[in-house]
Protein backbone atom coordinates (compact mmCIF):
# COMPACT_ATOMS: atom_id res chain seq x y z
CA UNK A 1 0.00 0.00 0.00
CA UNK A 2 1.29 3.09 -0.94
CA UNK A 3 1.32 5.86 1.70
CA UNK A 4 1.74 9.62 1.66
CA UNK A 5 5.30 10.87 2.86
CA UNK A 6 5.52 13.90 5.19
CA UNK A 7 7.89 15.85 6.18
CA UNK A 8 8.97 16.74 9.93
CA UNK A 9 11.43 18.99 11.55
CA UNK A 10 12.55 18.10 15.14
CA UNK A 11 14.79 21.29 16.18
CA UNK A 12 16.53 22.91 18.27
CA UNK A 13 17.43 21.47 21.66
CA UNK A 14 17.21 23.59 24.70
CA UNK A 15 20.62 24.95 25.42
CA UNK A 16 20.61 25.52 29.01
CA UNK A 17 19.49 21.61 29.82
CA UNK A 18 22.48 20.05 27.41
CA UNK A 19 24.68 22.69 29.21
CA UNK A 20 24.18 20.78 32.22
CA UNK A 21 24.44 17.52 30.77
CA UNK A 22 27.41 18.02 28.87
CA UNK A 23 28.95 19.30 32.12
CA UNK A 24 28.00 16.56 33.70
CA UNK A 25 29.41 13.78 31.15
CA UNK A 26 32.85 15.44 30.32
CA UNK A 27 33.88 16.85 33.46
CA UNK A 28 34.27 19.83 35.62
CA UNK A 29 36.20 22.18 33.68
CA UNK A 30 37.04 25.73 34.74
CA UNK A 31 36.01 28.72 32.64
CA UNK A 32 38.67 28.61 30.50
CA UNK A 33 38.93 25.33 29.71
CA UNK A 34 35.43 24.77 29.10
CA UNK A 35 35.73 27.45 26.59
CA UNK A 36 38.01 25.48 24.29
CA UNK A 37 35.75 22.12 24.57
CA UNK A 38 34.92 21.08 21.03
CA UNK A 39 31.30 21.14 22.13
CA UNK A 40 29.09 20.55 19.30
CA UNK A 41 30.72 17.56 18.49
CA UNK A 42 30.15 16.75 21.95
CA UNK A 43 26.81 17.00 21.64
CA UNK A 44 26.77 15.03 18.31
CA UNK A 45 28.42 11.91 19.47
CA UNK A 46 26.09 12.54 23.01
CA UNK A 47 22.55 12.42 21.66
CA UNK A 48 23.53 9.75 18.74
CA UNK A 49 23.75 7.32 21.76
CA UNK A 50 20.15 7.59 22.14
CA UNK A 51 19.19 7.81 18.51
CA UNK A 52 21.48 4.82 17.86
CA UNK A 53 19.00 2.89 20.15
CA UNK A 54 15.21 4.25 18.55
CA UNK A 55 15.53 5.02 15.51
CA UNK A 56 16.12 1.49 14.43
CA UNK A 57 12.29 0.99 16.08
CA UNK A 58 10.78 3.35 13.58
CA UNK A 59 12.34 1.89 9.96
CA UNK A 60 8.85 1.24 8.95
CA UNK A 61 7.70 5.28 9.90
CA UNK A 62 11.19 6.81 9.65
CA UNK A 63 12.22 6.78 5.83
CA UNK A 64 14.93 9.42 5.97
CA UNK A 65 16.81 11.17 9.72
CA UNK A 66 19.28 13.48 9.28
CA UNK A 67 20.85 15.56 12.18
CA UNK A 68 23.31 18.39 12.35
CA UNK A 69 23.64 19.33 15.97
CA UNK A 70 20.65 20.35 17.00
CA UNK A 71 18.24 20.21 13.47
CA UNK A 72 16.56 16.87 12.06
CA UNK A 73 14.88 16.64 9.39
CA UNK A 74 12.67 13.36 8.70
CA UNK A 75 10.47 12.13 6.00
CA UNK A 76 7.28 10.18 8.27
CA UNK A 77 5.31 7.00 6.35
CA UNK A 78 1.65 7.92 7.60
CA UNK A 79 -0.13 4.69 8.52
CA UNK A 80 -2.74 4.33 6.41
CA UNK A 81 -5.60 4.91 9.95
CA UNK A 82 -5.28 8.62 10.61
CA UNK A 83 -5.87 7.98 14.34
CA UNK A 84 -3.16 4.86 14.33
CA UNK A 85 -0.75 7.70 12.79
CA UNK A 86 -1.24 10.29 15.57
CA UNK A 87 -0.52 7.53 18.32
CA UNK A 88 2.70 6.23 16.35
CA UNK A 89 3.77 10.12 15.86
CA UNK A 90 3.32 10.89 19.38
CA UNK A 91 4.71 7.57 20.59
CA UNK A 92 7.98 8.60 18.42
CA UNK A 93 8.18 12.37 19.79
CA UNK A 94 8.20 10.67 23.29
CA UNK A 95 10.35 8.63 22.71
CA UNK A 96 13.17 11.27 21.17
CA UNK A 97 12.69 13.10 24.07
CA UNK A 98 13.35 10.20 26.86
CA UNK A 99 17.28 11.17 27.09
CA UNK A 100 18.29 12.55 30.43
CA UNK A 101 15.89 15.74 30.47
CA UNK A 102 16.63 16.94 26.81
CA UNK A 103 13.47 18.77 24.98
CA UNK A 104 13.19 18.83 21.27
CA UNK A 105 10.48 21.00 19.55
CA UNK A 106 8.64 19.47 16.57
CA UNK A 107 6.73 21.03 13.56
CA UNK A 108 3.79 19.16 12.83
CA UNK A 109 3.50 16.86 9.67
CA UNK A 110 2.97 18.61 6.62
CA UNK A 111 4.28 18.72 3.10
CA UNK A 112 6.73 21.54 3.57
CA UNK A 113 9.44 22.15 6.04
CA UNK A 114 12.44 24.83 6.68
CA UNK A 115 15.27 23.17 7.27
CA UNK A 116 18.76 24.90 8.04
CA UNK A 117 18.81 27.82 5.26
CA UNK A 118 16.77 25.58 3.08
CA UNK A 119 12.44 24.95 2.32
CA UNK A 120 11.92 22.11 1.41
CA UNK A 121 8.76 20.77 -0.19
CA UNK A 122 7.07 17.75 -1.79
CA UNK A 123 5.70 17.94 -4.62
CA UNK A 124 4.61 15.02 -6.33
CA UNK A 125 6.73 12.74 -6.15
CA UNK A 126 9.66 14.87 -6.20
CA UNK A 127 11.18 17.56 -3.41
CA UNK A 128 11.74 21.18 -4.69
CA UNK A 129 13.76 23.76 -2.68
CA UNK A 130 14.24 27.00 -2.03
CA UNK A 131 16.58 29.25 0.34
CA UNK A 132 15.05 29.83 3.67
CA UNK A 133 15.89 33.47 4.74
CA UNK A 134 14.76 34.51 8.66
CA UNK A 135 12.40 37.47 8.84
CA UNK A 136 14.66 39.31 10.62
CA UNK A 137 18.02 38.72 9.06
CA UNK A 138 18.96 42.71 8.04
CA UNK A 139 21.67 41.47 5.40
CA UNK A 140 23.92 43.80 6.53
CA UNK A 141 26.43 43.68 3.61
CA UNK A 142 30.21 45.42 3.31
CA UNK A 143 28.86 48.81 2.40
CA UNK A 144 31.06 50.44 -0.51
CA UNK A 145 32.06 53.15 1.50
CA UNK A 146 34.25 50.49 3.82
CA UNK A 147 37.42 50.18 3.78
CA UNK A 148 38.21 46.69 2.01
CA UNK A 149 39.85 45.62 -1.15
CA UNK A 150 37.69 45.11 -4.29
CA UNK A 151 38.23 41.52 -3.83
CA UNK A 152 35.40 40.88 -0.77
CA UNK A 153 32.51 42.81 -2.70
CA UNK A 154 33.32 40.13 -5.74
CA UNK A 155 33.58 37.18 -4.38
CA UNK A 156 29.93 38.25 -2.09
CA UNK A 157 28.22 37.90 -5.51
CA UNK A 158 30.04 35.09 -7.00
CA UNK A 159 29.39 32.71 -3.69
CA UNK A 160 25.67 34.11 -3.18
CA UNK A 161 24.75 33.61 -6.48
CA UNK A 162 26.06 29.95 -6.88
CA UNK A 163 24.79 29.34 -3.58
CA UNK A 164 21.25 30.39 -5.42
CA UNK A 165 21.90 28.17 -8.16
CA UNK A 166 23.11 24.96 -5.95
CA UNK A 167 20.04 25.21 -3.93
CA UNK A 168 17.35 26.65 -5.42
CA UNK A 169 15.33 24.11 -7.36
CA UNK A 170 13.38 26.19 -10.41
CA UNK A 171 14.42 28.42 -12.43
CA UNK A 172 11.82 30.73 -10.65
CA UNK A 173 12.85 30.48 -7.38
CA UNK A 174 16.64 31.26 -9.06
CA UNK A 175 15.83 34.62 -10.34
CA UNK A 176 13.52 35.57 -7.05
CA UNK A 177 16.39 35.22 -4.78
CA UNK A 178 18.82 36.68 -7.01
CA UNK A 179 17.11 39.72 -7.84
CA UNK A 180 16.52 40.05 -3.90
CA UNK A 181 20.02 39.82 -3.27
CA UNK A 182 20.71 42.68 -6.16
CA UNK A 183 18.30 45.13 -4.34
CA UNK A 184 19.73 44.57 -0.92
CA UNK A 185 23.24 45.34 -2.25
CA UNK A 186 21.80 48.46 -3.70
CA UNK A 187 19.98 49.29 -0.24
CA UNK A 188 23.16 48.84 1.43
CA UNK A 189 25.06 51.67 -0.73
CA UNK A 190 26.14 50.40 -3.86
CA UNK A 191 26.00 51.29 -6.99
CA UNK A 192 23.86 49.51 -9.89
CA UNK A 193 25.86 50.24 -12.62
CA UNK A 194 29.43 48.39 -10.58
CA UNK A 195 27.57 45.16 -9.73
CA UNK A 196 25.54 44.27 -12.55
CA UNK A 197 28.59 43.28 -14.73
CA UNK A 198 30.02 41.66 -11.69
CA UNK A 199 26.26 39.81 -11.02
CA UNK A 200 26.47 38.85 -14.73
CA UNK A 201 29.67 37.37 -14.40
CA UNK A 202 28.46 35.62 -11.27
CA UNK A 203 25.65 34.14 -12.86
CA UNK A 204 27.47 32.45 -16.27
CA UNK A 205 29.83 31.24 -13.78
CA UNK A 206 27.06 29.69 -11.79
CA UNK A 207 25.63 27.94 -14.93
CA UNK A 208 28.51 26.60 -16.09
CA UNK A 209 29.31 25.26 -12.42
CA UNK A 210 25.61 23.21 -12.51
CA UNK A 211 26.64 21.96 -15.80
CA UNK A 212 29.84 20.31 -14.84
CA UNK A 213 29.89 16.40 -14.44
CA UNK A 214 31.31 14.95 -10.92
CA UNK A 215 35.09 14.18 -13.08
CA UNK A 216 35.26 17.79 -14.11
CA UNK A 217 35.01 19.08 -10.43
CA UNK A 218 37.52 16.65 -9.31
CA UNK A 219 39.92 17.92 -12.54
CA UNK A 220 39.32 21.07 -11.44
CA UNK A 221 39.78 20.52 -7.64
CA UNK A 222 43.52 19.00 -8.66
CA UNK A 223 44.16 22.00 -10.64
CA UNK A 224 43.75 24.39 -8.05
CA UNK A 225 46.43 21.60 -5.90
CA UNK A 226 48.98 22.14 -8.02
CA UNK A 227 48.59 25.66 -8.73
CA UNK A 228 48.74 26.42 -5.11
CA UNK A 229 51.76 24.18 -4.69
CA UNK A 230 53.85 26.55 -7.53
CA UNK A 231 52.27 29.74 -5.65
CA UNK A 232 53.63 32.31 -3.05
CA UNK A 233 51.95 34.43 -0.96
CA UNK A 234 51.93 37.88 -0.01
CA UNK A 235 50.18 39.02 3.39
CA UNK A 236 49.47 42.76 3.52
CA UNK A 237 47.07 44.42 5.76
CA UNK A 238 44.68 46.50 3.85
CA UNK A 239 44.81 49.68 3.19
CA UNK A 240 42.94 52.09 0.85
CA UNK A 241 46.48 54.23 -0.06
CA UNK A 242 48.69 51.62 -0.35
CA UNK A 243 49.83 50.87 -3.94
CA UNK A 244 46.86 48.37 -5.68
CA UNK A 245 46.65 44.50 -6.08
CA UNK A 246 47.92 45.25 -9.98
CA UNK A 247 50.45 47.61 -8.73
CA UNK A 248 51.76 45.00 -6.88
CA UNK A 249 51.55 41.90 -9.27
CA UNK A 250 53.14 44.08 -12.33
CA UNK A 251 55.75 44.75 -9.77
CA UNK A 252 56.12 41.00 -9.27
CA UNK A 253 56.30 40.46 -13.12
CA UNK A 254 59.12 43.03 -13.98
CA UNK A 255 61.47 42.73 -10.99
CA UNK A 256 61.43 39.14 -10.14
CA UNK A 257 59.44 36.32 -11.95
CA UNK A 258 59.96 37.66 -15.94
CA UNK A 259 62.17 40.73 -15.53
CA UNK A 260 63.07 42.35 -18.80
CA UNK A 261 66.55 41.02 -20.61
CA UNK A 262 67.20 38.65 -17.51
CA UNK A 263 66.71 35.01 -17.05
CA UNK A 264 63.07 34.24 -15.38
CA UNK A 265 62.48 33.06 -12.11
CA UNK A 266 61.23 29.49 -13.46
CA UNK A 267 64.38 28.76 -15.16
CA UNK A 268 66.53 29.91 -12.29
CA UNK A 269 68.35 26.79 -10.65
CA UNK A 270 70.15 26.47 -7.43
CA UNK A 271 73.14 24.79 -6.52
CA UNK A 272 71.89 20.87 -6.63
CA UNK A 273 70.17 21.76 -9.92
CA UNK A 274 66.73 21.89 -9.21
CA UNK A 275 64.83 25.10 -10.57
CA UNK A 276 62.39 27.14 -8.57
CA UNK A 277 58.88 25.99 -8.81
CA UNK A 278 57.40 29.34 -8.08
CA UNK A 279 54.92 30.41 -10.97
CA UNK A 280 52.79 33.15 -9.52
CA UNK A 281 52.13 35.43 -6.52
CA UNK A 282 48.83 35.77 -4.59
CA UNK A 283 48.29 38.61 -2.69
CA UNK A 284 46.53 37.65 0.67
CA UNK A 285 44.85 40.37 2.08
CA UNK A 286 43.86 41.26 6.05
CA UNK A 287 42.09 43.55 7.67
CA UNK A 288 43.43 45.98 10.71
CA UNK A 289 42.30 45.25 14.03
CA UNK A 290 38.55 46.79 14.70
CA UNK A 291 36.84 48.07 17.53
CA UNK A 292 35.39 44.65 18.53
CA UNK A 293 39.29 42.99 18.34
CA UNK A 294 40.28 46.00 20.31
CA UNK A 295 37.83 45.84 23.25
CA UNK A 296 35.81 42.15 23.04
CA UNK A 297 38.73 39.75 24.82
CA UNK A 298 38.90 36.88 22.89
CA UNK A 299 42.96 35.03 24.80
CA UNK A 300 41.57 34.62 27.95
CA UNK A 301 45.06 33.28 29.45
CA UNK A 302 46.08 37.06 28.65
CA UNK A 303 42.97 38.94 29.73
CA UNK A 304 45.07 41.15 32.32
CA UNK A 305 43.99 42.39 35.61
CA UNK A 306 42.70 45.80 33.62
CA UNK A 307 40.13 44.06 32.05
CA UNK A 308 36.80 43.97 33.67
CA UNK A 309 35.25 40.82 35.13
CA UNK A 310 33.05 38.57 32.87
CA UNK A 311 30.47 36.30 33.77
CA UNK A 312 30.70 32.38 32.29
CA UNK A 313 28.12 33.00 29.54
CA UNK A 314 29.77 35.47 28.30
CA UNK A 315 33.29 33.45 27.84
CA UNK A 316 31.10 30.39 26.92
CA UNK A 317 29.91 30.25 23.19
CA UNK A 318 26.39 28.60 23.64
CA UNK A 319 26.35 25.20 23.00
CA UNK A 320 23.29 25.52 20.68
CA UNK A 321 22.01 28.38 19.23
CA UNK A 322 18.84 27.51 19.57
CA UNK A 323 15.55 28.49 21.19
CA UNK A 324 14.47 26.80 24.69
CA UNK A 325 12.38 23.82 24.36
CA UNK A 326 8.78 24.33 25.50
Amino acid sequence: TTTHKHSSKPSNLSSQTTSSNLGTHIGNKSPEQAWALPRPPWATIYYAIHENRIIPRWTSNVLLYRRFIDDIIGIWVCDTCPEHNNTLWAQFKADMQQWHGLEWEFSGLSQSCNYMDLTLTISGRTIQSTLFEKAQNLYLYLPPHSSHPRGPLQSLIFGNILRIHRLCSTPNEIQKHSRAFFRRLINRGHNSSTITPIFHKATHNARAYMQRTPDDHTHRQHTLQTKTDTTIFFHLKYHPQDPTARDIQQAWQTTIASPPNDVPLTQLTNVDGFSVPIQSLTIAYSRPLNLRNQFSVRNIENRGSQCPPTSLDTLTPPIFSSRHGS
